[in-house]
């Protein structure tokens, strides 16, 4: 969101404002709420602005959206596609490396209908950071716009825009003892902190339907290093959220961060029962507002 787009927020907030509450936003009330908004606006710009020019100064950085050339498409499962992209020859991106931090994600626009109105669609990076590509993992979402123009018509050689790889479900700088647990797609952030984790990642978890289904699965069992704890719903039925979590200490101990995504209830519930076993810190990833859901970013024991 950039400074100028707030204007456009303002302007549909308070005429919502005054549709909702009628008569009874008198001038002096309408311009009191108006007041507040732009208050919040200004407070939202000022955080934002250092983040904006922070990735801009980052290798491969830039500011806003930057066109991109859809460079490979790969089908992971039989509804999840690995989408690569890369800068036109043209563009001043061209050849640069792209730094970003592992567990952000991409913003992607697509305009599948020739009219510039269709939304951004936030997806985890997964290519590696400093690839001089980008890379992101989408799910085929039932009645999904874009999921389903990217597995049924996007191709090799489309232009997108992307924004640079933003995001807060980070690893710290330096990575102590981790634990990785994520079900369905919420199996992406995963990818690039196993990568950044190293001898640190103490075991992957993840939940799924079945084997074929589990995107990453042979990523994540090259590693003869790192233990895995996978269950498959439709094979073996769907483990409680206690037997998981006790399973998962037993192999991993309890001295470890916990890093969690996946369905928001499953998170919640997965990260109360973590902290009741006395889990040193959870944090979770939520795919839409945190603020909406009943799983709290990160809790620390």
């Amino acid at each position: 969101i950039h400074p100028m787009q707030y204007v456009v927020v303002h302007e549909n907030l308070m005429a919502a404002i005054g549709e909702v509450l009628g008569e009874v936003v008198t001038p002096a009330i309408a311009a009191a709420w108006s007041e507040a908004v732009l208050f919040l606006a200004k407070a939202m710009i000022d955080t934002e602005e250092p983040l904006y020019r922070m990735v801009e100064r980052r290798e491969g950085g830039w500011s806003g959206f930057a066109e991109f050339e859809v460079s490979k498409i790969a089908a992971l499962t039989e509804e999840v596609k690995q989408v690569s992209f890369r800068p036109p020859a043209d563009s001043p991106l061209s050849g640069k490396k792209f730094a970003f931090t592992e567990g952000q994600y991409l913003t992607i626009q697509i305009d599948i209908d020739g009219d510039g109105l269709t939304a951004p669609r936030h997806y985890t990076a997964t290519s590696p950071t400093g690839a001089d590509y980008l890379q992101c993992t989408i799910k085929k979402q039932k009645g999904g716009k874009v999921s389903t123009y990217v597995h049924e018509q996007l191709k090799v050689g489309d232009k997108v825009t992307l924004a640079t790889p933003m995001g807060v479900f980070t690893l710290p700088e330096e990575p102590s003892s981790s634990v990785l647990m994520s079900a369905g797609i919420g199996v992406t952030p995963m990818v690039n902190m196993k990568r950044k984790l190293g001898d640190s990642l103490k075991l992957v978890v993840h939940v799924d339907r079945r084997p074929e289904s589990h995107p990453y699965r042979e990523f994540f069992e090259e590693d003869s290093n790192s233990k895995t704890l996978f269950k498959y719903t439709r094979v073996t039925g769907r483990p409680t959220v206690e037997d998981l979590v006790g399973e998962t200490l037993e192999m991993a101990g309890m001295d470890n961060e916990f890093f969690i995504c996946g369905p928001e209830k499953w998170m919640m519930d997965v990260q109360e029962a973590l902290m009741a076993k006395g889990a040193k810190k959870v944090v979770c990833e939520v795919f839409g507002s945190q603020l909406a859901t009943g799983c709290p970013f990160f809790q620390t024991s």
